[in-house]
Formats: C-alpha cells, structure tokens, sequence
C-alpha cells in the first residue's frame, strides 16, 4: 500500500515508512512492481521515474540505500534476504516473490 507505506507478505504487513511518508524505499517498490516479474530496471530509469532529471545532482547511493532498507527489513520480519536482486545498475524484484496473477 503506498499510501500508508506498509507491504503485505505472506500475510504480514511490513512497513517501510512511518506514518505514511513517501521514503525512497516505497518509491522503489513503487517502480520496481510497475515491471514485469522478469524485467529488470536500471538506475536512470529509476530515477525518471521518481521524477529526477539527469542533471539534477542526486546521490548514486540513494537507490543502493533504498534498496538496502527495503532488504533489510524483509529479512528481519519476513526472514527474506533477497527479496530484491540488484547489481551496481539495475533493480528487480526477485521472481520467486512475485505473484502471478492469472
């Protein structure tokens, strides 16, 4: 729910800001869920997404460290470490999590 900022898992409700706040960590989940299962999505595509130009002075980091907390958190509630799959360019969100609605 990017409102409120929590993800259901396996029927746990995992919260990745406070009081609803629109953090990187959501933004990413955000951009990472438009894709499909398979598709990976590079770090300015990220970026365009979140409405950041490419001249725009922005921390390489910011991704890594959403991308981070979002692992983090689904490894210390959901007992998930690879929750996202991530190289120094690009994002997904690891198939074998993703559900397929048919």
């Amino acid at each position: 729910d990017s409102k409120t900022g929590v993800l259901t898992f396996a029927g746990k409700k995992i919260e990745l800001s406070k009081n609803g706040k629109e953090t990187d960590p959501v933004l990413l989940l955000k951009t990472l869920l438009k894709k499909e299962e398979w598709e990976w999505v590079h770090n300015d595509e990220i970026f365009e997404d979140w409405g950041i130009r490419e001249d725009e002075q922005v921390s390489k980091n910011k991704i890594y460290f959403a991308l981070q907390k979002i692992n983090t958190t689904m490894g210390l509630v959901a007992q998930i470490a690879d929750f996202i799959e991530w190289g120094t360019k690009k994002a997904r969100i690891n198939p074998k999590y993703r559900r397929v609605d048919k």
